[in-house]
């Protein structure tokens, strides 16, 4: 639970990073491929988890968690070869759908990064447990 006067200012801070992180993203030919990003949210879940479980785990868990909020913007403008297999009547949809499911990673990561700097390492690791592997598993159930 975040005070109303405080969610303003995060909400801000997350607007102004993401634009920053836009604007500095290499052209789509230059960066990362999906699949890249993607094996980099997996070691960084891995080293969250491990981090979430030890009680001088808080730094390295903050470490991790943002570096999967950076992974899950550069993955939220790619592609999975699945949807660019698809007809062009199907692709914008199922497009359209993937992005919404990264945008979901995201929120839960900026909850998960509240969870970490607040002291609340049983929290996080529900989050973990819970909502992130649930959207990691119906996004590759899904996409890949």
């Amino acid at each position: 639970w975040i005070p109303a006067m405080t969610r303003r200012p995060l909400w801000g801070v997350l607007a102004l990073l993401c634009a920053l992180l836009v604007a500095a993203r290499p052209a789509a030919d230059e960066g990362p491929s999906l699949d890249d990003l993607m094996d980099g949210l997996k070691g960084q879940l891995k080293i969250l988890s491990q981090s979430l479980s030890s009680p001088e785990g808080g730094p390295r868990a903050l470490e991790a968690v943002r570096e999967m909020q950076v992974l899950t913007l550069a993955g939220k403008t790619a592609v999975p070869h699945t949807i660019a297999a698809l007809s062009d009547d199907e692709r914008p949809a199922e497009l359209v759908a993937f992005q919404v499911e990264m945008a979901r990673m995201l929120r839960e990561l900026v909850e998960l990064e509240i969870d970490v700097l607040q002291g609340r390492p049983e929290a996080a690791l529900g989050r973990v447990n819970g909502a992130l592997r649930g959207l990691r598993d119906g996004a590759h159930d899904r996409w890949q």
